[in-house]
């Protein structure tokens, strides 16, 4: 009886010093740490009364598994003036904005109310051109960091090397981290990604605003590039930024970025693309709208060109975009890869040529229950179909667009045979006769 009792006393005492190793090692996990600019207690960070008042201590002080908690106040990435320091994520760490210094649990934050600032500002007040080069930097990042209700501005990448003309917000070379709630505002880059520049990365971006940023070439409010970057980005608006290859987003020679539940508005090009421009990428837009966007030259809306594979637009709005030569709401360039136009409208969209949609040489996409009302062009005020474009288009309707020109409804050039499918064309399709399978097609003047 002795030997038994001794035996479950045994166990018993195993279990409990593995029961208190685990407890003291998941307590010593997952720390919060205070960061609040008005802090007048020791400044280590173990409470409010106590923050850090530089938010670059706390990442100083970080461990995978950590939570730094901030209050609202404007933060920079130096008290100095070497513009190449930036805010550094890291893996495992949860950055957190919009505290107003009181809160318990994270729940509590108000991140609208309490605007917390990344600000790249640094130099002289009120002059960009000794700005930060990078606000933020993400490069080598997983999921596990995270940014999460910050506005981040003043970012200025126009530095002498390449590194430093990209990505005035958000410099991501390689990083895949979760951005949440955040505002990329007043950002720019000499060549690539006013807002965010994100080269072979796949960050998951929700909830974000971007605007007013500006690129002197690529992607003003973000700019994708190389064959591995397939971010995700869900309920993000992308608002008057501006840059010569796509005003609002450039992607090029990238993987497939996913735009789901976006808006592109007031966005614009100096020359292709006003809302999104693509070149060999391939996007998936989805639920998304593209409004008020403008292109000097080609694509209000959208510019897509090049690439292998299915690039696909669903369920998408194309309104009031306009395009200064081709293509007010979508500039299609597609020739070795397919562009899917599936559940869409064309409202009110302008340019000279393919108000709605222009359709260069071969590329020949496929078009489904989609409508095309009140475009306006001197030549397809529905659509303009370039010599050798064909087409499919399947359960689409054309009614009420206008040409001065030609092709109130669709405009083909020589050669151009677009194959209809159960559609309607209200309006002159021009010239005549070069619509394949009338008799599932509907013509009425």
């Amino acid at each position: 009886m002795r030997t038994t009792l001794l035996s479950v006393n045994r166990r018993y005492l195993r279990f409990l010093v593995l029961f208190l190793a685990l407890f003291f090692v998941s307590a010593s996990e997952g720390a919060v740490l205070y960061v609040n600019t008005g802090a007048a207690g020791a400044n280590d960070g173990s409470s409010w009364t106590n923050a850090f008042r530089n938010l670059q201590d706390a990442l100083n002080a970080s461990v995978d598994g950590d939570e730094i908690w901030v209050a609202a106040g404007v933060y920079r990435p130096t008290t100095g003036i070497d513009r190449s320091i930036s805010f550094v994520m890291k893996n495992g760490v949860t950055l957190y904005g919009g505290f107003a210094g009181t809160e318990t649990l994270q729940k509590q934050r108000k991140w609208r109310l309490n605007e917390t600032v990344l600000s790249g500002n640094i130099g002289v007040p009120g002059s960009a051109t000794d700005n930060s080069y990078h606000v933020v930097v993400a490069g080598g990042t997983n999921s596990s960091a995270v940014l999460d209700g910050f506005t981040i501005t003043g970012g200025n990448a126009n530095g002498a090397t390449e590194e430093f003309k990209r990505g005035g917000g958000m410099h991501n070379d390689g990083g895949s981290p979760t951005v949440r709630n955040c505002r990329f505002v007043s950002n720019h880059a000499d060549k690539y990604g006013g807002g965010i520049y994100n080269y072979n990365g796949s960050p998951a971006i929700t909830n974000c605003i971007i605007s007013e940023n500006s690129s002197g070439e690529y992607g003003g409010g973000m700019h994708i590039w190389w064959n591995a970057s397939s971010p995700v980005l869900t309920k993000c608006s992308f608002t008057s930024n501006t840059a010569y290859w796509g005003g609002g987003v450039c992607t090029y020679l990238s993987g497939t970025s996913k735009f789901i539940e976006c808006v592109f508005e007031y966005n614009s090009a100096s020359g292709y693309g006003g809302g999104l421009f693509d070149s060999d990428g391939k996007p998936e837009l989805t639920d998304s709208v593209f409004t008020g966007n403008s292109a000097a030259i080609e694509g209000g809306g959208v510019y897509n060109s090049g690439g292998s594979g299915t690039k696909t637009i669903t369920g998408c709005t194309f309104s009031h975009n306009s395009a200064g030569e081709h293509g007010g709401g979508i500039y299609n360039k597609s020739v070795f890869d397919k562009l899917s136009v599936t559940n869409s409208t064309f409202f009110g969209n302008t340019a000279p040529t393919g108000g709605g949609m222009y359709n260069w040489s071969a590329s020949s996409p496929i078009v489904t229950n989609c409508t095309f009302s009140a475009n306006e062009a001197t030549a397809g005020g529905g659509m303009f179909n370039t010599n050798w474009s064909n087409p499919e288009l399947m359960n689409c309707t054309f009614a009420g667009n206008r040409a001065d020109f030609g092709g109130d409804a669709v405009f083909n050039q020589v050669g151009s045979a677009p194959v209809a499918t159960n559609s309607i064309f209200w309006g002159f399709v021009a010239p005549f006769g070069q619509i394949q399978n009338e008799k599932t097609a509907t013509f009425a003047v």
